[in-house]
């Protein structure tokens, strides 16, 4: 979960993408796999108040409740 998030991060970073609908494929030993929706980000359409530096392994959780993922990460920003 962490190095996926880390990648969505660094494409944001480099690539300028913004990402808001995710469907969670699989996860498990080889890692998880996802479909992910996004747009490139347009100054004077998006508006980003607070930057994300990095992903954390500090109290993260995955887990799978009634058929769905769930988890909770913590982020530095």
């Amino acid at each position: 979960m962490v190095d996926w998030l880390s990648e969505l991060l660094y494409l944001h970073d480099v690539e300028n993408l913004l990402f808001k609908g995710f469907k969670v494929e699989s996860v498990g030993e080889e890692g998880l796999k996802a479909i992910v929706k996004g747009e490139p980000f347009q100054e004077g359409v998006h508006v980003i108040k607070t930057e994300v530096k990095a992903v954390t392994y500090h109290r993260i959780e995955v887990r799978k409740e009634n058929r769905k993922w769930k988890a909770q990460i913590i982020f530095d920003l």
